[in-house]
This record gives structure tokens, C-alpha cells and sequence, in this order.
């Protein structure tokens, strides 16, 4: 063994030793504290080294099979079930269908009571086109997919907001009670199926604008909520650092899988 090594490692399997080392090496401090060894406590363990750093512990635990190597919790069997009749109908409806993925670039721009959004993309040949809608489409982000009369598509949006005082800003007027939401094509051309996306995106919206402006005020009040209740977390660690959990990290000579826990 290195002369370097710490007498407490002597009797540990190479593996045990050298996995403590390689965890050493991550410490952010130079002071590595006390490291002991332990005999095995269950069934299919081969050595224990437990390594004290300040008021933290971590415990290298060695294992092994009767099949070769395992890792800390065996996988549990996956649970499957076969579809219901109705999602089976659903699965073969669907499946004949077109399926295309719709990507698309939306940046909203508030305008007074109302918002202009500037869509672009490009077609299947790389041609980019523009088009200028008055529907607000942060409320569409979360439908995931939809489907028309003859196409499933995959709705893949990248959303921002954009400066209302921007001189450059697109106009056009908002969708109101009295308008109807709609777009133009500024530049390019879209693909017949992404105009047939674009029809239904802008009737979804206005056939569904006050279950979406709901449902967006919720999801905007939950970031905000988290994003204080994350300010309010990172203040009291700064102010309060609490001690570092103990951890268990189990593993394999033949495998180099870790399984931690706290």
C-alpha cells in the first residue's frame, strides 16, 4: 500500500480506498479530517471507510452479488399495463394522422390593453418567413400538442417579451371581444401546414382566452411564489448555514455506478 495511505485504510480493498481518494479529491477543502474504517454491517458488503469532514460524515460502503456486482437498491421491475379499449380506439385515431413538430419563435410585445406578437421560423427547405399576430401566445405555451382535421403536431414554442417602447416593434391591433385573434404573413412564406397550425393556434385562443389568461396568471403567481420562497432559502442558508447531512455512497468494483444517499 502508498506509504501516504492513512493506517485507518489498511485491511480496505483497493476499490474502497481509491473511491475515497477520488472523493477527497472533490473536497473544496484542503483539510480532509479523520478516515476510518469499519467492518461490514450487511449482508453482501465488503468494506465500510467512513470519512470525517468537519461536523460531516460520508461512508463508502463496498458491495456485492452472488451474481457478480450490485449497486445499493436493486431496480424494481417496471409496471406495466395494457391500454383500456378507449385508448386503444384513441392510439389508432391518432396514429392516422400526419405527425409534425411546429417550432416556433414568438416574441410578445405588451401594447397598451393588448399584445402584438412577432412569430418566426423557417420552412422544411430553410426558408425563414415573419408573421405578426394579435394573439398574447405566452398563454399557448403549455398545450404541448394538438391536432387538427388531418395532423397531429408537436408544439415546440420559444417565448419572450419583448420592449413596448422598441420603435421597431411590430403593430397590429390586439384581439379584443370585438376582434377576432388573427395574424399576417410579413415576409416569407409558411408551409400549408404551418398556415393550418397557425388557424387553429389563433381559434384555439379565442375560443378558449379566459381558461388561458386564468390558467397563465396561475402559472405566473407559482414562479414568482417560488422564485421568493428560493430568495427566501438561499438568505436563511447565508444567515443560518445549517450542518451538512451525513451521506452514504455504495458501490461496485465492477460497476462505476454511485448510489448516494443522504
Amino acid at each position: 500500500m502508498n506509504p501516504a495511505t492513512p493506517n485507518s485504510l489498511r485491511g480496505v480493498s483497493r476499490s474502497a480506498a481509491c473511491a475515497v481518494f477520488a472523493a477527497l479529491a472533490f473536497q473544496p477543502s484542503t483539510t480532509y479530517g479523520q478516515t476510518t474504517s469499519e467492518p461490514p454491517v450487511e449482508p453482501g458488503e465488503i468494506a465500510r471507510v467512513t470519512v470525517q469532514t468537519g461536523d460531516h460524515r460520508t461512508t463508502f460502503i463496498e458491495v456485492v452479488s452472488e451474481n457478480g456486482i450490485k449497486s445499493a437498491a436493486p431496480a424494481q421491475p417496471a409496471t406495466l399495463s395494457a391500454p383500456s379499449a378507449a385508448e386503444s380506439v384513441e392510439e389508432l385515431r391518432r396514429a392516422a394522422k400526419d405527425f409534425r413538430m411546429l417550432s416556433l419563435q414568438a416574441t410578445v410585445y405588451p401594447m397598451g390593453a393588448g399584445f402584438t406578437t412577432l412569430l418566426r421560423s423557417q420552412t422544411a427547405e430553410g426558408h425563414e418567413w415573419q408573421a405578426i399576430s394579435n394573439a398574447d401566445f405566452r398563454l399557448l405555451t403549455q398545450l404541448g400538442q394538438f391536432e387538427t382535421a388531418t395532423t397531429v403536431y408537436a408544439w415546440f414554442p420559444f417565448v419572450d417579451v419583448g420592449d413596448e417602447t422598441d420603435p421597431n416593434r411590430p403593430t397590429i391591433g390586439p384581439a379584443t371581444a370585438a376582434v377576432e385573434a388573427g395574424y399576417r404573413v410579413t415576409q416569407g412564406a409558411p408551409e400549408s401546414t404551418t398556415i393550418e397550425a397557425l388557424n387553429h393556434l389563433h381559434a384555439y385562443y379565442e375560443a378558449h382566452h379566459t381558461e388561458l389568461a386564468a390558467d397563465f396568471t396561475r402559472r405566473e403567481a407559482e414562479t414568482f411564489r417560488l422564485a421568493a420562497e428560493a430568495a427566501r432559502l438561499a438568505e436563511e442558508e447565508r444567515t443560518h448555514p445549517q450542518p451538512k447531512p451525513d451521506r452514504v455512497i455504495r458501490f461496485s468494483t465492477s460497476d462505476s455506478n454511485l448510489s448516494a444517499q443522504p
